[in-house]
């Protein structure tokens, strides 16, 4: 199971010293637009120290260069514009190389203590040491490299890229933008992305069979709008280029669209703790994912039946005769007596199995932190449903209002600020002096 890379709790730099061989280790370094004065003296070193294969100089769309590098740096939380001030608007290069004796190292990084290429990192130092700065950018794991492949150039890395041939001293051309910067050509690009970037999983879906496992079919543009589940949300809805429908990234996850061949599909990002599940449920359905044949990241069988009846009892107004039989189905693979049909059409008789199944599992009902999503008062046995089903309404009426004035009033003043500081540095050098920081 593919897991993002996470700092080692070995946490010492004395760890450093022990130094582990390993096999060949295929590299990306980015050599950023105000950077490129030391370029020939990096390049010659990297050829040194490694094998170089390729040299692209890459152009980005002058209108998308922020967004770019806010989504390649998508684990960061920092607006685009600031790498911009830092790196340049300009084209760039990017390196791939392979590394034949990787130097395994448990070291202190900008993200942690963790294990790490030693080689890479080093000489991704060095470079900024010559330049003085943040000029240039290396994935330091296997992890990081595959990611930045992907997102930069398009292209897999597996063992064909080791067998490329090496470098004869051309720049090649490429004009492209970051991965599904101007949308998504099928919703198996948006999962092939996702899979190398950032740790999700579909909970609440019904395009399972029977026996709980995958169909071929992409969980996208359902009947119901998908829901992602994640711990790692500001990189899962950047690498998603996924936009707000309120304007700007609510706090505790919500909706957003994402455009997939040519059209715009609704899919709901979830987070760990945000009530959407239980977060226990939540945390068991990240650590036991599974990817399926069809290239999607999915809940093991249990959790998945656990997360759809939920959804289908809480998160609706009342379950279709398309759940019921879903539901029906899924309980019957899993030897789950007491889910037929029959059953179902009492929503009263739904509510106690979904009540035994919880409390079989040690999970209870939670309340969404995001307001937007519908809650089934009657269903959750309130003692006053019609008024909470009301009182439910005119907040998700008043939220979606306020947060979506809210929301494009902040985006707007963001690009309008960005516009200004980009094109005045005397602006930007004194809100960095105002506030402390360095942009």
């Amino acid at each position: 199971m593919q897991r993002r890379a996470e700092p080692s709790e070995a946490g010492s730099t004395g760890a450093a010293e022990s130094r582990a061989k390993g096999s060949s280790q295929l590299g990306l370094f980015v050599i950023w637009h105000n950077s490129r004065r030391e370029e020939k003296r990096i390049l010659g070193d990297l050829d040194k120290l490694f094998e170089v294969h390729t040299v692209h100089e890459v152009h980005w769309s002058p209108e998308l260069v922020e967004q770019n590098y806010q989504r390649f740096y998508s684990d960061l939380d920092v607006r685009g514009v600031y790498h911009v001030f830092n790196k340049g608007a300009g084209p760039f290069l990017a390196i791939t190389l392979v590394d034949r004796s990787p130097s395994h190292e448990d070291r202190m990084t900008s993200r942690g203590s963790r294990s790490v290429n030693g080689r890479f990192l080093d000489a991704k130092l060095r470079y900024r040491e010559w330049l003085g700065g943040l000029g240039v950018h290396c994935g330091e794991t296997a992890w990081e490299t595959k990611r930045d492949l992907r997102m930069l150039l398009g292209i897999e890395a597996n063992s064909g890229s080791e067998a490329s041939k090496r470098w004869n001293g051309e720049v090649q051309t490429l004009r492209r933008d970051v991965t599904g910067a101007r949308g998504w050509d099928s919703a198996a690009d948006v999962f092939s992305a996702l899979n190398v970037g950032v740790d999700y999983i579909v909970i609440g879906d019904a395009a399972l069979s029977g026996d709980g496992s995958s169909r071929a079919t992409s969980p996208m543009g359902g009947a119901h709008p998908t829901q992602l589940l994640t711990d790692q949300y500001h990189a899962l809805h950047t690498v998603l280029n996924a936009r707000p429908l309120l304007g700007s990234p609510p706090p505790a996850g919500g909706s957003f669209a994402v455009s997939i061949a040519g059209r715009t599909v609704v899919v709901g990002l979830r987070i760990v703790g945000d009530g959407f599940v239980d977060p226990r449920l939540a945390k068991e359905c990240l650590a036991a994912r599974a990817l399926g044949e069809d290239g999607v990241y999915r809940a093991s069988a249990k959790d998945a039946f656990a997360t759809f009846c939920y959804r289908a009892v809480v998160h609706t107004p009342c379950l279709c005769a398309e759940d019921k039989a879903q539901i029906a189905a899924m309980a019957q693979s899993l030897g789950l007596a007491g889910w037929s049909q029959a059953e179902l059409a009492d929503p009263l008789r739904a509510k106690e199995r979904l009540d035994e199944l919880l409390r079989a599992r040690g999970f209870s009902y939670t309340r969404p932190r995001d307001p937007t999503v519908f809650v089934n008062f009657e269903a959750l046995g309130s003692r006053w449903p019609l008024a909470n089903r009301a009182f439910g309404a005119a907040r998700r009426w008043c939220y979606s209002i306020l947060r979506g004035a809210a929301g494009f009033a902040k985006a707007s003043y963001l690009r309008t600020r960005d516009r200004f500081l980009r094109r005045a540095p005397a602006l930007r050098r004194l809100k960095s002096a105002l506030v402390g920081r360095k942009p």
